[in-house]
């Protein structure tokens, strides 16, 4: 019998729930729009939002500060970063933290804000490859080396080699940090030879790489999450790396998570191409046994003005109501103006993709669960998540109309209370005092969390 992904029910009353939005159009009657919550449908289950980790390019505030407002405000619960291939075996050892075997500034970098961000309840910390060592490399694309950038592969005589620098670096994790790393991806965009640190694989190399991994890992009973291949739509191999690795009875035990990386222009068309291609990964991921979660871990690129944080929003929402996407991550937390298609906060400054991302990040929390939300208006874009902290019930709402609307807002049952958070070009994920009769207004070009206490 097949086994579908996070599709059992909850004890939430499973009757429907009726939203009612109305907007003023000159000299017509208002246009209905009607909005239905199922809350005894329900679809994935939420691991965490988060990015990758650039805190120590953050300059301008203390890093108490930095750590508060990531795990206070934006609402951070995942932090990935790069597994350094600055790895060597050494006779009494194998690893080091501090030097030539095992480590260098930024692995103790990384430890110092795992520290911080548990402090603060971030328990989720997941790091990818981006090259192995250079001694386990064939030469690169031009023909040099072995070096970690440009290119070159993992060779076949290097595989129980990989799996041992990938389990200590695991066991490592959790000594410098006292926690252990919550998932591992064994290659970032493997499809690209890039100048900087890089591996390329083809399907079957992927998969043999992951062999000696998930081996090591059962060997050593580490319970640290795979997931792969982290490649690209645009490249078009996804499904043969997907297939490559499920379709062998070994393999398709270890890898836990279909990982993507998402550069999605498409994000506002509801069930345009990236909604059909966001589809088809989920269709994959359900169709091997164990099923596989979906996660995004990374993307970037959307302009430092609210059109790139309402085109942000509306990827996000691609990806969980069509993807039905457990872990959603950003490229990097912090960047300066140079580079300011990549960062969340750019010269120490919270950009509109910040707030737009912390209208998902700080509300849905991890074990939040996906339940049916329907507009009828495709200007309107609903996602709605159960099981939310101590949240009933949580609403993203994204207008990307040109005009007001109005919503009637539901009622749970007697005792709750509702809050509405309102980001647009003019405001920051702002509190709404909530109007009479359960109505609130949700501007043009806006993204609006409602919560139900």
């Amino acid at each position: 019998m097949k086994i579908l992904r996070n599709r059992k029910r909850f004890l939430v009353p499973a009757s429907m729930l009726m939203l009612c939005v109305f907007t003023a159009q000159p000299s017509m009657a208002q246009e209905k729009v009607t909005i239905t919550i199922d809350t005894g449908k329900a679809f994935q289950t939420i691991e965490g939002f988060g990015a990758f980790n650039t805190i120590s390019q953050w300059r301008h505030e203390t890093a108490e500060k930095k750590y508060d407002l990531l795990a206070n405000d934006l609402g951070l619960s995942m932090l990935r970063f790069e597994l350094p291939p600055t790895f060597q075996p050494a006779k009494d050892s194998d690893y080091n933290t501090r030097g030539e075997v095992f480590g260098g500034p930024d692995l103790q970098h990384n430890f110092q804000d795992v520290r911080e961000l548990k402090k603060r309840g971030i328990t989720k910390f997941i790091a990818t490859i981006w090259s192995p060592p250079a001694w386990m490399k064939t030469l690169n694309k031009e023909g040099k080396g072995p070096t970690t950038s440009d290119g070159g592969s993992l060779r076949e005589d290097r595989l129980k080699d990989f799996a041992v620098y990938c389990a200590a670096y695991c066991r490592v994790f959790r000594k410098e940090t006292g926690v252990d790393l919550y998932a591992l991806g064994i290659q970032n965009e493997p499809e690209f030879a890039e100048p900087y640190n890089s591996c390329k694989y083809n399907p079957v190399q992927l998969r043999e790489a992951l062999r000696y991994v998930g081996r090591k890992f059962r060997e050593e009973g580490i319970s640290t999450k795979i997931y792969v291949p982290e490649a690209l739509p645009a490249q078009h191999h996804l499904p043969d790396f997907f297939n490559a690795i499920n379709n062998d009875t070994e393999t398709r035990k270890y890898a836990d998570v279909f990982a993507i990386h998402n550069y999605d222009a498409d994000g506002m068309n509801v069930g345009g191409a990236g909604a059909r291609e966001w589809q088809e990964f989920a269709k994959m991921a359900d169709s091997v046994q164990p099923v596989k979660e979906v996660w995004m871990t990374e993307t970037s690129g959307h302009a430092n003005n609210w059109t790139g944080a309402m085109l942000l929003a509306a990827n996000i929402y691609n990806a969980l109501e069509y993807g039905n996407l457990s872990a959603w991550l950003w490229w990097s937390l912090a960047d300066n103006k140079s580079s300011e298609v990549y960062g969340l906060i750019i010269d120490g400054k919270p950009t509109g993709r910040y707030y737009a991302s912390k209208q998902y990040y700080h509300f849905i929390r991890p074990g939040a669960v996906r339940v049916e939300a329907k507009s009828d208006q495709a200007n309107v874009l609903v996602l709605a998540f159960t099981h939310s902290a101590d949240n009933k019930l949580v609403a993203v709402l994204i207008n990307k109309g040109e005009t007001e609307k109005e919503i009637l807002l539901p009622k749970l049952g007697s005792g709750n209370t509702i809050n509405a958070y309102l980001s647009t070009d003019t405001l920051q994920c702002a509190l709404q005092k909530k109007a009479r009769h359960n109505k609130v207004a949700l501007p043009a070009k806006s993204i609006m969390t409602i919560i139900w206490r």
